[in-house]
């Protein structure tokens, strides 16, 4: 089967086409569904909220499936390792200055995956997310 591809701005607002590339996509069997919708639109937040990169810089989502679902997040980034130093040092906790619990995402989306990994490389850097 082939892959799904969706290439886009890492703003907010194009959640809504994260959102619909999961629910649309035939690589996804239905009964993991909603654990790669929580994924990929925490994936997708996190890539927007802490991630620095060039001002023209766009996300490339990727999904395919052979013998089980793999979901790759692709971006051009100068600061993935703090990306992953969060990821090491994730635990949910209670933000003062933000007025929000945080860390839990993260935690999250490690429960419901089977295996994530993180590679840092140039010019892109990407998440691989298996279920």
């Amino acid at each position: 089967m082939e892959e799904d591809k969706l290439i886009l701005k890492p703003e907010f607002k194009n959640i809504y086409f994260v959102e619909k590339l999961i629910n649309t996509s035939r690589n996804i069997p239905d009964d993991k569904r909603s654990a790669v919708l929580i994924i990929a639109t925490e994936m997708f937040d996190n890539i927007v909220d802490h991630s620095i990169g060039p001002v023209d810089a766009y996300v490339i989502i990727t999904i395919s499936h052979s013998q089980r679902t793999k979901m790759v997040f692709s971006y051009e980034t100068t600061n993935f390792q703090d990306l992953i130093e969060g990821v090491r040092r994730s635990r949910p906790h209670y933000d003062p200055k933000a007025g929000r619990y945080r860390g839990m995402g993260l935690r999250m989306t490690r429960y419901l995956a089977s295996h994530i990994v993180y590679q840092e490389s140039e010019p892109m850097s990407s998440i691989t997310v298996y279920l």
